[in-house]
């Protein structure tokens, strides 16, 4: 898939035409691109999000792990054990390298 094409699915993903696009960081099996990687100044200023959903499909999913509390849950977790994060990870980095 070609740059200009990826462009153009991110803008109709989006609505608008992408600002402060570094890369696409991840994409589907077909290339359509799911996760996009920001540039962290936009017009000299800071941009706080260095990775942002394009994809619709992945947005409404992360969004319904949002409303069930999920992510409170992690973010307890991790304040109340900092090393769950490295274990957790550790336990699930052959399944990640196998995919």
């Amino acid at each position: 898939m070609s740059l200009q094409q990826h462009l153009a699915i991110i803008e109709q993903q989006l609505g608008r035409p992408p600002r402060a696009l570094k890369a696409i960081a991840a994409s589907s099996n077909s290339g359509v691109p799911l996760v996009l990687k920001m540039h962290p100044l936009m017009d000299n200023k800071p941009f706080p999000t260095l990775y942002w959903l394009s994809s619709k499909d992945l947005h409404k999913a992360i969004s319904q792990i949002e409303m069930t509390g999920m992510v409170k849950q992690l973010e307890q977790q991790l304040q109340d054990d900092p090393k769950w994060m490295a274990q957790t990870y550790y336990h699930k980095m052959p399944i990640i390298l196998k995919t």
